[in-house]
């Protein structure tokens, strides 16, 4: 491989590398997490309010729950942060390699068959980023021989041979004009 192959290590600077995918993923997992919280805390205070009207002994322990409330409600509001912040984290991880393959497409659309796609320790898509770096590979070594093969049908004593390969190239041109082999 050549020396453009070789593992480069970086860091993102940025952390909403694909705002509206990761807005979304974050926001998904918040109000889910509220949601369950809304459920937790209607079932309790209605499983107290039965108990109480049963057993009219425990009104006063659920009086003393009812004072707990803003107590709960903080370390809920406190357990809301601490998920917004996973949950940036694990939407910074997916996102970010996606962003990095979107660009890495855009490479190759331009012609650019020497790039490759890096990810940090840690990013999803790990397997992808192997995947796709030994499609282009292949990819860069299928048109490496077209080149050679055109460049020997250029040299043909067949004037056909020798037209089709010069319409050729100018074909890939134009398709990719900046490509690198």
């Amino acid at each position: 491989m050549s020396e453009k192959t070789q593992k480069v290590t970086f860091q993102r600077k940025t952390i909403f590398v694909k705002k509206g995918l990761q807005l979304r993923y974050i926001a998904t997992i918040l109000l889910s997490a509220l949601f369950a919280f809304a459920i937790t805390i209607h079932e309790v205070i209605w499983a107290a309010e039965q108990i109480a009207v049963k057993n009219p002994a425990v009104k006063d322990i659920v009086k003393e729950l009812n004072v707990l409330v803003p107590m709960f409600a903080f370390k809920a509001c406190l357990f809301i942060g601490i998920l917004l912040i996973f949950a940036i984290v694990v939407s910074h991880q997916q996102a970010g390699p996606l962003y990095k393959f979107e660009k890495s497409f855009g490479k190759l659309k331009d012609g650019d068959l020497t790039y490759r796609v890096y990810l940090r320790k840690g990013d999803q898509l790990t397997e992808m980023q192997k995947e796709f770096n030994d499609m282009v590979y292949s990819l860069q070594r299928v048109v490496a021989e077209y080149e050679d093969f055109r460049s020997y049908a250029e040299g043909s004593s067949d004037e056909r041979v020798r037209a089709r390969a010069v319409e050729t190239g100018e074909h890939v041109k134009s398709i990719m004009p900046e490509m690198k082999v």
